[in-house]
């Protein structure tokens, strides 16, 4: 679900098995051991996106506007408040286009994003 902030961010995630998973059992821990090797951990390259478009299109709105316009833009419906609250409660507020970035990415990370 992180992979939003992996692209947009331009970060590299850790997208290895988990070492230890209870509901996969020794069954997950021998998928993990193929051959007496545990598989080489994968990481998501980094990505250049061009935020100018999208940031211009929201930073003559009001801040407190904000997360739900975005969130309106990017989901067919509407986050409860407390998600709401959530999302804003994790957003970078340091200046608007971070602000912007942060509420979209946080959005994207959502399960009911990434299920359209």
């Amino acid at each position: 679900m992180r992979l939003p902030e992996a692209f947009f961010l331009s970060k590299e995630i850790d997208l290895g098995l988990k070492d230890h998973d209870q509901e996969m059992g020794e069954l997950h821990n021998e998928m993990a051991m193929v051959g007496g090797e545990k598989p080489k951990q994968f990481r998501v390259g980094k990505v250049n996106v061009e935020w100018k478009p999208y940031v211009d299109q929201w930073k003559t709105m009001r801040q407190d506007l904000l997360p739900q316009a975005i969130a309106s833009y990017l989901l067919p419906w509407q986050l409860s408040p407390e998600q709401m609250a959530t999302i804003n409660s994790f957003a970078d507020k340091d200046n608007t286009e971070d602000y912007i970035k942060s509420i979209s990415i946080l959005i994207m990370e959502l399960p009911e994003f990434q299920l359209v």
